[in-house]
C-alpha cells in the first residue's frame, strides 16, 4: 500500500513546475548617465541598476522649475542576466576614464561604471559614440536607459 502512495507523489513532484524563477544574486552595480552642458530643462538622465531594481533620475542643473523626476521599476530576470554577461572588469580597467571629448561644444556626454566587489570603474564618453570594447554593455544599458525615460517623457520618444 505504501508503494501505492509513494509513486502518486514521485509523479507529482516530477511533473510539478515551481512558478518562482530563481534569481541569482550579484555584487555588480551598473550605472549609467547622460548630459548635456548647456542645455535648460531636464538635462540630465541617470540610472543605477542592482540586483533588477532600477532606478531612473531624470534632472536639471540646479534649476527649480525641474526638480528632480525618480522612477523605481525592476528589469527581467533574463535582461539582467544578459547585462551582467556583458560586463567585463578586465576589459573596463584596462580602458582610459575620459575617451574623447564628451559634452565638447555641446555635443552630450555619456557615462558608464560598474561596481563590482570593491571595484569601481567609470569610463566617460561623447554621447552617442560607439566605445568598441564594451560596446555591447553600453547598448544594454541604454537599451533599459532609454526606456525609462521614455516612460517618463513619453512627448519626447
Amino acid at each position: 500500500m505504501k508503494r501505492f502512495l509513494l509513486i502518486p507523489l514521485v509523479l507529482f513532484l516530477l511533473f510539478c513546475q515551481n512558478d518562482y524563477e530563481k534569481v541569482e544574486v550579484t555584487d555588480v552595480i551598473v550605472k549609467s548617465g547622460v548630459s548635456f552642458g548647456f542645455c535648460r530643462g531636464y538635462c540630465k538622465s541617470d540610472i543605477e541598476i542592482v540586483n533588477r531594481g532600477v532606478v531612473f533620475i531624470a534632472s536639471s542643473w540646479s534649476d527649480p522649475n525641474y526638480p528632480d523626476i525618480m522612477l523605481n521599476d525592476n528589469i527581467s530576470i533574463q535582461e539582467w542576466d544578459s547585462l551582467i554577461e556583458s560586463v567585463d572588469m578586465d576589459i573596463l580597467l584596462s580602458m582610459e576614464d575620459i575617451i574623447g571629448c564628451p559634452d565638447c561644444y555641446d555635443g552630450g556626454g555619456e557615462w558608464i561604471e560598474i561596481i563590482k566587489a570593491n571595484t569601481i570603474k567609470r569610463v566617460t564618453f561623447e554621447y552617442g559614440s560607439t566605445v568598441e570594447p564594451i560596446q555591447n554593455l553600453i547598448e544594454k544599458v541604454k537599451v533599459i536607459r532609454e526606456r525609462f525615460y521614455c516612460e517618463v517623457f513619453p512627448d519626447k520618444c
